[in-house]
């Protein structure tokens, strides 16, 4: 499992899409957007073991999407992919956020891991924790 997950392109949906790899320094991110300091890339489908529908997927990206709303977040679409395009989850780029805020929605949403980065160490495969 944790291999697919370092081989997944978390891709950021805005007018210059930008590809996350865990474990990389993302300069074109740094390119794009300036002000960046933490983020997180995360998705409110498929909580493991489980397999949804893509309409029950949906609604939960929707509850995920009205919580960053609620919180203040700034974010974007996006979408992971799979290294043999197989499969893929949409999901959410979240600008600035705190890794226990991150932390917290992952877990919230039922994910076993999710992308978090910062300036220093780039993107990194968080599995979540019960904090």
């Amino acid at each position: 499992m944790e291999q697919a997950f370092l081989e997944t392109s978390y891709i950021v949906q805005t007018e210059s899409p930008v590809v996350l790899k865990i474990g990389e320094i993302p300069t074109q991110l740094f390119q794009n957007f300036p002000e960046i300091k933490t983020w997180a890339f995360i998705t409110a489908w498929n909580p493991l073991p489980d397999v949804f529908s893509r309409d029950q997927n949906d609604f939960r990206n929707n509850q995920l999407k009205f919580l960053l709303k609620e919180e203040g977040f700034i974010f974007y679409p996006g979408v992971g992919i799979s290294k043999n395009e197989d499969w893929f989850e949409d999901s959410f780029f979240i600008e600035n956020i705190e890794f226990e805020k991150a932390n917290e929605i992952a877990y919230k949403f039922g994910q076993l891991a999710f992308l978090y980065g910062n300036i220093l160490k780039g993107n990194q495969l968080i599995f979540t924790q019960n904090i």
